[in-house]
């Protein structure tokens, strides 16, 4: 969205103030916020109900729409091109991390049943195609893969990196690896370093990044350590 952030953040609660120190609650976390495609709501999901749940809210703000309430792990959601449906990761029980896709439904009655998407465990981030028939995911323990929106055969474009984006056409995927951004074709094909992190001790870590076509808007972790030394006392 142009001229508009978004950016989420962890907000404490002071509770007390006393000869030990000041005594914070953590307020429930509120995460991975997304613009819907027509910038009008904001998908994220929340910890307030005891478990990670998708919500949907005014960009204006507002009070917010519950759109799952499985009991469990249900996060990173991202919306279709129409608006009318999001994926997200859910994980818990028996799934170490699938894939499930939640039509809109009226604001004021939530979401509907979630479909299950993926039966290969352990997704990452998901993210749809500019036109809406392919979605792009990441595995947790690396490699990026392709699936119908509508269900069916997923198709493995690497065996490493993580966190996909379409480019505006739908032709190429790009993602983060520790040593830089790639890209691959859509339809399959040999993966090719666009930019290279030459720094070790620099690495792209967070799964939040962009592309305006022109430019990549990417994050780096810095890795630093101190030598000390403190002097031991003789007794």
């Amino acid at each position: 969205m142009i001229g508009r952030t978004l950016f989420h953040y962890t907000i404490q609660e002071e509770l007390s103030r006393g000869g030990m120190g000041v005594v914070y609650r953590a307020l429930p976390m509120n995460c991975c916020p997304a613009w819907s495609p027509d910038g009008k709501e904001i998908a994220f999901h929340s910890l307030r109900t005891g478990n990670r749940d998708v919500f949907v809210v005014s960009a204006d703000g507002g009070s917010s729409h519950q759109l799952t309430s499985a009991t469990k792990q249900e996060r990173y959601p991202n919306w279709s091109p129409d608006g009318r449906e999001i994926v997200f990761r859910s994980s818990g029980g028996t799934e170490q991390g699938e894939m499930y896709i939640v039509s809109r439904g009226p604001s004021e009655v939530g979401g509907e049943t979630p479909r299950r998407l993926t039966f290969d465990a352990a997704v990452g981030i998901a993210i749809w195609s500019p036109n809406g028939e392919l979605i792009a995911y990441n595995l947790g323990v690396g490699g990026v893969r392709v699936v119908p929106s509508t269900g069916g055969e997923l198709r493995i474009l690497s065996s490493f990196g993580h966190s996909p984006l379409w480019n505006r056409d739908g032709s190429t995927i790009y993602f983060l690896d520790l040593d830089g951004i790639w890209s691959v074709l859509s339809a399959g094909g040999e993966p090719r370093m666009l930019v290279s992190f030459d720094d070790p001790h620099r690495v792209s870590l967070r799964p939040e990044w962009s592309t305006d076509g022109e430019h990549f808007y990417f994050t780096l972790t810095e890795y630093d350590s101190d030598v000390w030394v403190m002097e031991l006392e003789q007794r």
